[in-house]
């Protein structure tokens, strides 16, 4: 076991499913975040969509101007993420 607490390892894995999802999301996240980006953007045909992160917004999908006319279909298909970089239209 380790000496400090701080070192991690201190819970065994196996011993609760909770803190095996928790442990899993840390060390699993940004490929899960990644596989998000890339499915979202086959499903909505936009290529360069991103999704950012920052201390204010948190995770959001960032689009150029040029596809404006497509980002509602990712807000009808999907309300995971907040948008940015988006105009509202009318209608």
């Amino acid at each position: 076991p380790p000496v400090a607490i701080k070192e991690g390892g201190i819970i065994k894995a196996g011993f609760d499913e909770t803190i095996d999802k928790l442990r899993h999301a840390k060390t699993e996240g940004k490929d899960w975040l990644a596989k998000l980006e890339e499915e979202d953007r086959e499903r909505t045909g936009i290529k360069n969509l991103k999704i950012k992160y920052n201390k204010v917004f948190g995770y959001y999908y960032e689009v150029t101007n040029s596809y404006q006319s497509m980002v509602r279909r990712i807000i009808s298909a999907s309300r995971r993420l907040p948008m940015r970089n988006v105009i509202p239209t009318p209608g």
